[in-house]
């Protein structure tokens, strides 16, 4: 119920419009990548800065709130984001 209640991940009008904008910047390297072959192409450019986008806030708020305190070793956001985009970006590898 948070998920479809929350403001954080609804928007309308210019914020909406901005928002996909930024999806579109966020997809043109997957896209640069995928014609260059770096990237693969299962997968498409816009799903993938959907993805990316998901990891940076997930990631964030986790660390923000305290999520894996005594569970996992406590990382700076700057190193826990790094590692989670290191794993991401290793997924989309083409092979």
């Amino acid at each position: 119920m948070l998920w479809t209640r929350s403001n954080l991940f609804h928007s309308s009008g210019l914020l909406k419009q901005r928002t996909h904008e930024m999806y579109g910047s966020l997809a043109a390297p997957f896209e640069l990548g995928q014609r260059r072959g770096e990237i693969d192409r299962a997968s498409s450019a816009m799903r993938l800065a959907e993805l990316l986008i998901a990891i940076y806030h997930f990631t964030t708020i986790n660390w923000l709130i305290g999520w894996w305190d005594g569970r996992a070793e406590r990382e700076d956001l700057v190193t826990r984001t790094g590692a989670a985009l290191g794993v991401f970006l290793d997924g989309c590898r083409a092979r």
